[in-house]
């Protein structure tokens, strides 16, 4: 209410603070006080440390030492000071929960032959040999190729282990030439924006049924990152996939068309 009064000094004020400005002085004549720093001011109060501690107590807490109690002194700008010594220790009450542990078929009867292990290394993530400037991260079945402008690819694990095996781009299987990664990378990109406009994808297992009935040797519309391994041949609509095995021309064998791979 100060505020508004000081503010509305230098200008004509409105109706509205005219009439909150009438009810403060109304307020402050019928306390028998002239001004509001008069109204601020309380007398003294004291506080056993009985009420203090039914106030702030904790089951867990102990009084070190205190005074005869708390005082309020009034200052010299009419704000009001508590006054009194009290000292207080106080511990954060510990609550435990017991809850059931989460029990894996594995851990549940009848136990596991000692001759069986449960394997999890391939939870944790592995660094795998890379050129310079490159990254690959092989971790929970998903290998992540990351450029020397770090932006970042994946597959799945097991595609990207028959990709490599089935590159003739580097003499030496245990070594990654940029340019297999390249087009890798290039491949995924492509498949990737393919996802998000057009393309739908076709369940693994049922290419590997049509593949069973038909007999199939070429599948026509599948990029490297998606290639199947039960057809001897793929035809990719990227033509970046040729480096990674796509044929471009078809053989003479029976061909199963994904037809949504294309784009519209």
């Amino acid at each position: 209410m100060v505020s508004i009064f000081q503010a509305k000094q230098s200008q004509s004020p409105t109706p509205l603070a005219v009439m909150s400005m009438a009810l403060v002085r109304d307020t402050l004549l019928a306390a028998g006080l002239e001004r509001l720093r008069d109204a601020c001011r309380r007398p003294r109060w004291h506080v056993p440390v009985a009420d203090l501690n039914e106030r702030f107590s904790a089951s867990d807490s102990m009084v070190v030492s205190a005074g005869s109690g708390l005082g309020l002194r009034a200052g010299l700008n009419g704000q009001s000071c508590i006054t009194g010594h009290f000292q207080r220790r106080s511990t954060r009450g510990r609550i435990t929960v017991s809850l059931p542990p989460t029990m894996y078929p594995w851990q549940l009867d009848p136990p596991l032959p000692a001759n069986v292990t449960i394997d999890l290394v391939n939870h944790h993530r592995r660094t795998l040999p890379a050129p310079p400037g490159w990254e690959i991260l092989q971790r929970n079945g998903q290998v992540f190729i990351t450029s020397p402008d770090l932006s970042t690819v994946s597959l799945d694990q097991a595609q990207f282990g028959m990709l490599r095996v089935l590159s003739t781009e580097q003499p030496d299987q245990h070594e990654l030439s940029i340019s297999f990664l390249t087009h890798l990378r290039e491949s995924c990109l492509a498949q990737r924006r393919a996802d998000g406009l057009w393309h739908v994808p076709w369940s693994r297992h049922l290419l590997a049924c049509l593949h069973r009935i038909t007999r199939a040797e070429l599948l026509i519309g599948a990029r490297a990152v998606t290639r199947h391994p039960h057809f001897q041949h793929y035809a990719s609509p990227s033509p970046i996939d040729q480096r990674l095995g796509a044929v471009l021309d078809w053989p003479d064998v029976e061909a199963l068309l994904l037809l949504d791979s294309f784009e519209p």
